[in-house]
């Protein structure tokens, strides 16, 4: 039963601060710092089994590889380091990109291993070839801080841009935008336990859902679909917010889109939402009463576009099963 009780508490567990921290094999964490250090921890033990120190600035993330019970540590020093828990020791580490690396995943059933980069490039590892990149891709206008894994050959990217892009990877190709967190850079992006949803977080202090069920779709002869904005499932995304705060934040979200051809929709009700807006504010001064109704037919127009854009969304969504069920 989850009590909300800390079950242990361990200080001084880093030298330096830590900035990222992965659960693995039920009882196991490993976290990593400031300094470069990576430490493991068996939670039945409340302390730190083994640690590594290979490398000279901050661990960005770390990914657990399964297969190879095996840590990739992405570093701010330009490396990647891959730690085996089997030998307990230092698997392989990169030589120098001479630029940060941000993130990593694995990919092709654990042939590959993609990294962001603080310049936007994608690199691209071999395994048991560590020593410099087999293949790279750029693009990215920023940053690469996050990358989850969609399939074996499908990656989601956060950058600093605030776009979420969906790549694929050898061939190298951009396949579409996931989402955004427009004016703000997306921090984090994990998969669901269902591998259906893939969540976001940014300095927007929103956290959106993404939905991804549609990459999972058969793939015929490995051909891979060519997918625009408009054609993704997920374009439009979930947010984790009071309701109350998302009425006022769509405003804002949906404020670009919304001017392209709503105005005169817009319009065609204006008569109707007079007469509401009259029966709410006959006790207001004439000025008050103004201002009020112009309020309220902001927010049933609002109401109106953000309908209309669900509308939009689920016909999207629709487009895209029926896309990937054809092929």
């Amino acid at each position: 039963m989850n009590t909300g009780v800390i079950l242990a508490a361990i200080d001084k567990a880093h030298e330096e601060k830590i900035n990222t921290l992965i659960a693995f094999e039920e009882c196991m964490l490993a976290t990593g710092d400031d300094g470069g250090a990576v430490k493991i921890w068996d939670t039945r033990q409340a302390k730190s089994i083994f640690q590594f120190k290979e490398n000279e600035d901050f661990i960005s993330e770390l990914s657990y590889v399964p297969g190879k019970r095996c840590i990739l540590a992405p570093s701010g020093d330009g490396t990647l380091s891959v730690f085996s828990l089997r030998k307990k020791g230092l698997l392989a580490r990169s030589e120098n990109q001479e630029d940060e690396l941000l993130s990593a995943v694995t990919l092709k059933n654990n042939r590959k291993v993609v990294c962001g980069s603080q310049g936007g490039i994608l690199d691209i590892f071999t395994w048991d070839e560590f020593a410099d990149i087999s293949d790279r891709f750029p693009g990215h206008p920023d940053s690469i801080d996050s990358i989850v894994k969609i399939t074996e050959d499908i990656v989601a990217t956060a950058s600093s841009d605030g776009l979420i892009r969906v790549v694929n990877i050898q061939p190298n190709k951009l396949l579409g935008v996931l989402g955004e967190h427009p004016d703000f850079p997306v921090e984090r992006i994990r998969k669901s336990r269902d591998s259906k949803l893939i969540g976001s977080c940014s300095h927007d202090q929103r956290v959106k859902f993404w939905n991804i069920e549609d990459f999972y779709a058969e793939e015929e002869e490995g051909e891979l679909p060519d997918l625009a904005e408009d054609a993704m499932a997920s374009g439009a995304g979930v947010d984790a917010m009071d309701n109350d705060d998302d009425e006022n934040a769509d405003e804002d979200e949906w404020a670009d889109e919304d001017d392209d051809g709503d105005d005169d929709d817009m319009d065609s009700d204006d008569d109707d939402d007079d007469d509401d807006d009259d029966d709410d504010a006959m006790d207001m001064d004439t000025g008050a009463s103004s201002s009020h109704g112009r309020l309220q037919k902001s927010r049933a127009q609002q109401k109106q576009n953000n309908g209309k854009k669900k509308k939009q969304q689920q016909q999207a969504s629709r487009d895209a099963q029926r896309f990937f069920s054809g092929m």
